[in-house]
């Protein structure tokens, strides 16, 4: 589900590359407390991660996946507990991946799909339980650098991404272990970011199969259709993080990372989020991360003040 963080929270940004494609993958970690400068830590990641699904259950953070290597794809899954103690599980999935769309279910058990590896895209599905891993149903289509939300009727919405052939503008349902087309985007997109908010869908930057791209658009499930919002990124970027959180009362979605065409990215953007036009507006945001990345994980999790 997407639960909108308030009081106290931190910001996890979790390895990425510092180059394209699938070279200078990192294993470093850095973290934000309560919107303040991003810190690097002294812990890792035993595993060096470009592109892995991550979660937050239970007080761990569960990395599953992602790219060591320049062909090279890990089917292990690392878990690090409030006590920054981290823990490695070997051979957890059938197959390597990375670039899987990926996102919880309403019992907050971890949801992937797709991805990629050195065989090309994939169509493969995993739920995470507490205490295991399932592979599920495979999709009817394989799929990477798609995006995944849940929204608060527990209806799991995989957007754009693609196929092996071409970028997508598809919005998918994914309902009794079946993909079912639900409707279009105005424009194909890969490498985006998506979140759930207030019964729409905020769709962030990606790659429109030509070049990198600026574009915010959100989608309304309850109407199916896209409104193509005037705010726009200050940089064009793909294969960056997205976190929302709330801070003294407003509702902010953080850009972090990602990739403008020739470099990676230590450049983050945060925009104040409404449940009206004109939905995002851009605000300040003083703080960039530590090191450029390329496809990093993040996610945003609960502290006590």
């Amino acid at each position: 589900m997407s639960k909108l963080i308030r009081n106290g929270f931190m910001i996890v940004v979790l390895g990425g590359a510092t180059a394209s494609a699938e070279d200078g993958c990192l294993k470093s970690i850095e973290i934000s407390r309560n919107g303040q400068a991003f810190e690097p830590q002294k812990f890792s990641l035993h595993e060096k991660r470009r592109s892995p699904a991550v979660f937050y259950r239970d007080s761990k953070i569960i990395v599953a996946g992602g790219c060591k290597n320049k062909g090279e794809h890990l089917n292990s899954m690392e878990i690090i507990d409030k006590n920054n103690v981290n823990t490695i599980k070997p051979n957890v999935f059938e197959d390597g991946f990375s670039c899987s769309a990926f996102c919880v279910d309403k019992n907050n058990n971890g949801l992937v799909f797709g991805g990629f590896n050195l065989t090309g895209c994939l169509n493969s599905t995993y739920k995470l339980f507490k205490d295991n891993v399932e592979k599920g149903t495979n999709l009817s289509t394989d799929l990477k650098n798609a995006t995944a939300v849940t929204t608060n009727d527990n209806i799991v919405y995989i957007i754009g991404g693609w196929d092996g052939k071409r970028t997508l503008d598809t919005v998918f349902t994914y309902k009794e272990d079946k993909l079912q087309y639900e409707s279009r985007l105005p424009y194909s997109v890969e490498g985006h970011t998506s979140t759930y908010h207030n019964d729409f869908i905020v769709n962030i930057g990606g790659f429109d199969g030509i070049s990198v791209i600026s574009t915010i658009s959100i989608y309304k499930v309850k109407t199916r259709k896209t409104e193509m919002l005037e705010t726009k990124l200050q940089i064009a970027r793909e294969n960056h993080s997205t976190v929302i959180f709330e801070q003294a009362g407003t509702t902010i979605i953080l850009v972090m990372g990602g990739w403008d065409g020739q470099q990676a990215l230590k450049h983050c953007e945060a925009f104040k989020v409404t449940s009206e036009s004109p939905y995002l507006t851009s605000i300040e945001w003083r703080h960039n991360l530590n090191e450029a990345r390329n496809r990093p994980a993040a996610i945003v999790i609960p502290v006590q003040l």
